[in-house]
């Protein structure tokens, strides 16, 4: 019997490319997720935006100015669904996810970053300033991360202030919600490895 081990940073099944022409069509859907109501959209390419959204018209007014040229259309596809996927407690090999977003050099090295960072941990910005070797970007780091157009996925719920949680695009109670099912899904895992080793 194989322990289950799930994957615990974002980069063993995300990657991100750069948007360099704006997309002519989105797809995109309303979807319950474990944390709530989403809106998630997608060009051909990946997934573009992913909100957690009490309000649906809020969210799908920030997708419209986000892409104000592309014809928005109610639609499923492969890109959301294996984004929908991540979500899910039990998935040892969760799908690849591609990201397709519009962001700059500096944003996208942010957002690598996060990928890279541990579920159930966290970070401070100063930290990852540090770890782009630009300890003195402390607040353009703030910047990219508040901008981050892909809730969960780029976990940016992971980085905080010295003194708290810190701000989040969603909300600061959706950061506290996130924060608390990734610690449950840690904690689980470990708890079903270590039980499916002592029934060896």
């Amino acid at each position: 019997m194989s322990e289950f081990i799930p994957a615990l940073r974002h980069n063993q099944f995300v990657t991100i490319k750069q948007m360099t022409v704006d997309p002519e069509i989105i797809n995109y859907q309303f979807f319950k997720s474990i944390l709530g109501e989403a809106l998630i959209a997608s060009t051909p390419m990946g997934v573009c935006f992913l909100a957690f959204c009490p309000n649906k018209a809020h969210a799908l007014a920030e997708l419209r100015n986000m892409f104000p040229d592309a014809e928005l259309k109610i639609c499923s596809d492969k890109h959301q669904e294996a984004a929908k996927a991540s979500f899910l407690k039990d998935v040892e090999h969760p799908p690849m996810v591609t990201l397709h977003i519009k962001c700059t050099p500096f944003q996208y090295q942010v957002w690598n970053a996060l990928l890279g960072s541990t579920k159930a941990t966290h970070t401070t910005y100063s930290a990852l300033a540090g770890m782009l070797g630009n300890a003195g970007a402390v607040r353009a780091v703030g910047s990219a991360v508040g901008r981050n157009p892909v809730a969960y996925l780029i976990p940016c719920h992971r980085v905080r202030r010295v003194d708290g949680l810190g701000d989040y695009r969603w909300g600061i109670e959706m950061k506290a919600a996130i924060v608390e099912w990734e610690r449950q899904v840690v904690t689980e895992s470990i708890q079903k490895a270590f039980a499916n080793r002592h029934r060896l």
